[in-house]
């Protein structure tokens, strides 16, 4: 033989490398699996006289069948827990606006006697003092909020 064959073995060597290198850049868990087709490829081409066509065939077919396969379990598996911090459970919390909030300036909320950054979820609004206010969400180190009517009981 010659050719293309005789160096088939460094193409599947790169191949294997080049979508390593990728995997552990973006950690998608897909470039792995071809990694791994890269590698059983790369053995297939030093057994005697096994076609290369052979092995392009055997690549794609275990690319595939280990990204539809193997994929959603080890996703599973790796899949990280999203905990919530404590920052999260202000959201809901009613408070009492100690500095008016402007379209163009933060104003301060003050809830469970901690005062917070705060602006409104209205962009165009201003919220004047002695407000009462409900937290809608959090961006970064500020609180958006929205104007509240306690109901009366």
């Amino acid at each position: 033989m010659g050719g293309f064959e005789d160096y088939i073995v460094y193409v599947w060597l790169a191949v294997f490398v080049v979508t390593f290198i990728i995997e552990a850049l973006t950690v998608d868990l897909i470039s792995i699996w071809f990694s791994a087709a890269a590698l059983i490829c790369l053995v297939l081409s030093f057994i005697p006289n096994f076609p290369f066509w052979g092995e392009i065939i055997v690549f794609f077919v275990t690319s595939i069948a280990m990204i539809f396969g193997l994929k959603p379990i080890a996703s599973k598996h790796l899949q990280r827990k999203v905990t919530k911090s404590n920052i999260d459970e202000i959201v809901g919390k009613k408070g009492i606006i100690i500095k008016e909030i402007t379209p163009l300036h933060y104003g301060e909320v003050k809830i469970n006697d901690i005062i917070w950054s705060a602006l409104s979820v209205e962009e165009e609004g201003s919220i004047p003092n002695d407000t009462p206010v409900e937290v809608v969400a959090v961006k970064g180190n500020k609180l958006i909020v929205q104007k509240h009517q306690f109901k009366n009981k």
